[in-house]
């Protein structure tokens, strides 16, 4: 048995009364975010790669002379920080919601795990070139 389609969102009215959909019901978690940003950053090449040949006079005439935005360094920096910031959430929050064993015991200690993680002065300090670089020096408690 499958169950029936969910209504579409309530309108939204703005300042004028027009109504509008909602964009979405649930805010993105902390979770999905990470899970995005390791993409890509996973795509960091294939995509860097792509937007040369978009410059270049053939890609030009096989797209049609579109222009994309070029992501500088300075940017893939961000994104590479932002996973750095973000991982020790997202393997806590996974440990966190097993079902299987219990789990509100080990929630003081994550924390002070994730304290003493924001707190290190070299969070920042690692040449990282992939995700997986950064994410090496985190050292937080294992599964219980």
């Amino acid at each position: 048995m499958t169950l029936p389609p969910l209504p579409p969102p309530p309108p939204v009215f703005n300042v004028l009364g027009h109504a509008r959909h909602a964009p979405c019901r649930m805010p993105p978690t902390l979770n999905s975010t990470f899970k995005m940003l390791v993409k890509i950053i996973r795509l960091k090449t294939p995509l860097k790669s792509f937007l040369d040949y978009l410059t270049s006079p053939e890609g030009k005439r096989e797209f049609n002379r579109k222009v994309l935005p070029r992501v500088d360094e300075t940017e893939w920096a961000l994104v590479t920080g932002m996973c750095i910031l973000l991982q020790p959430f997202n393997k806590i929050t996974g440990i966190l919601s097993g079902e299987k064993y219990p789990t509100f015991v080990y929630a003081l200690l994550y924390l002070a795990s994730i304290h003493s993680f924001l707190r290190n002065d070299n969070l920042f300090s690692v040449n990282v070139t992939n995700v997986d670089d950064a994410t090496v020096g985190v050292k937080l408690c294992s599964r219980p």
